[in-house]
């Protein structure tokens, strides 16, 4: 899912520059809690969308997130849409 978000993200980038759309992406990654191989945190991921200036389109979205610990490093293995 993580994943898919990211290509997501950049193929609306993409499609926004050609149209001269400044679109920013900013994320933020707060109250982290790690346990063990268990970690668990906030995730909020802000989109903007701006035309010179001006901001045409602003989006939030917040999802609690679950890492397990692998011997790789830390995958997600739930991410639910918060209100």
């Amino acid at each position: 899912m993580a994943q898919r978000m990211i290509d997501e993200i950049e193929s609306a980038e993409d499609m926004a520059a050609s149209y001269g759309v400044n679109l920013t992406v900013n994320t933020v990654i707060s109250n982290l809690i790690i346990m063990d191989n268990i970690a668990y945190s906030d995730f909020k991921i802000t989109i903007n969308a701006k035309v010179l200036f001006i901001t045409v389109y602003s989006y939030n979205m917040d999802f609690e997130v679950n890492f397990q610990k692998e011997s790789s490093g830390w995958k997600i293995i739930s991410m639910v849409e918060g209100s």
